[in-house]
């Protein structure tokens, strides 16, 4: 199963792009729109009436129904936009498996950008399974993936935007679509794989009444400009790896931050090994001969403590290792582990991160298996 996925663009779940899970998005023609409940119309200066009821849009493919639904079908700017999708099973078995991401099969995004970011679905990589049931929908709330458009948004920002579980429009014409992504019985090359898609249209006016006309959609993204990542789980301990974009200049600081949370329900866990942190990166060049791998304190403190599903951030920050005698300009090299900023040549770059701790405390074995890898491409 491959990494994540936006608007059907192959890359490398905040702020985050990668390749589709089970392939490419299909665009699944919708079904029609259905209207529901009281419907009232409400008219609006220079446009077309608007419907301030309930709206809803469902797409079938094979025995799988998708339905995208929304408590209006016009808001005020910036009121909370309330929508949800049900994935809903027609076959004729009384239950089927399927496998998907970490975070489930249906999956949320806009057509137009927000607010200067990109609402797409990104799937985290993991081969989780749902059991559907006959005639009984799996209910999904509305939730935000995707990235930001602008490369100079602070990470901060982005972070801030899509944790934020509410979903806000200003004025104009939007296209909200719910996705279904999941293959059937065991994941991998060769599985049945279905992909469904939903939209609606919601209207919010502007001051005067009048509601904008659609912005223009987003153009497809050049997939090394937008982020990478990878997702690894153990247990209940979950080891993420991400940089805002795929592609870099030789020279640029480059970003890159692992992600290590514990994913279960039940107490903290503390992790005990090196004093040099939790995670370890490694560096390969894909072509051509520089491998780095970290240097290990042997030493063991007791390192952090996660609480249940608190993400703690590590940046890339450790340079320790040796560079093969054959690597050309030992000299770059020399200075490159002085320089505390992560910067590469020309080339295309293999990044990992693993675990550097056990969680039994000092002596323990148990370690989690981690090691989220994203490649990194580096132009002249």
């Amino acid at each position: 199963m491959s990494k994540l996925q936006t608007d059907g663009v192959h890359g490398g779940s905040i702020g985050r792009a990668f390749p589709a899970p089970f392939g490419a998005i299909g665009v699944v023609a919708v079904v029609g729109l259905v209207l529901f409940g009281a419907l009232s119309i409400r008219p609006l200066m220079g446009g077309q009436p608007a419907p301030t009821g309930p709206v809803s849009a469902t797409s079938t493919e094979g025995s799988y129904e998708l339905t995208i639904r929304s408590e209006h079908g016009m808001y005020a700017a910036s009121e909370s936009v309330i929508v949800n999708a049900s994935l809903m099973y027609r076959g004729p078995d009384p239950q089927v498996t399927v496998t998907h991401g970490l975070d489930g099969p249906v999956f949320f995004g806009v057509t137009e950008p927000v607010s200067g970011f990109r609402l797409s679905p990104i799937v985290a990589e993991s081969c989780n399974g749902s059991t559907l049931s006959r005639n009984v929908p799996v209910d999904v709330a509305f939730r935000k993936s995707g990235s930001s458009i602008d490369q100079n948004t602070p990470l901060s920002a982005a972070n801030a935007f899509f944790m934020d579980p509410v979903l806000r429009l200003p004025a104009g014409t939007w296209h909200v679509y719910a996705v279904a992504d999941f293959q059937i019985g065991q994941c991998g090359v060769g599985a049945q794989t279905y992909n469904v898609r939903a939209e609606i249209t919601i209207a919010v006016p502007d001051a005067s009444g009048s509601i904008p006309t659609a912005v223009p959609p987003t153009p497809t993204a050049d997939p090394l400009d937008l982020p990478v990542g990878d997702d690894t789980q153990d247990g209940s301990v979950q080891l993420t790896l991400t940089s805002p974009h795929g592609r870099y200049k030789a020279g640029d600081p480059i970003e890159v931050v692992a992600g290590l949370t514990n994913g279960g329900s039940g107490a903290s866990i503390t992790t005990y090994g090196g004093s040099d942190g939790p995670v370890i990166f490694w560096l390969r060049q894909v072509d051509g001969p520089v491998v780095i791998d970290p240097i290990v304190l042997m030493d063991c403190t007791n390192q952090v403590t996660l609480p249940p599903n608190e993400p703690l951030q590590i940046p890339f920050k450790t340079k320790t290792g040796t560079v093969p005698s054959g690597a050309p300009n030992p000299e770059y090299w020399q200075s490159w582990f002085r320089d505390p900023v992560l910067r590469l040549p020309t080339g295309t770059w293999e990044i990992s991160a693993t675990p550097n701790f056990t969680l039994g405390g000092c002596g323990s074995k148990t370690s989690p298996n981690l090691r989220p890898t994203i490649t990194l491409v580096v132009t002249p």
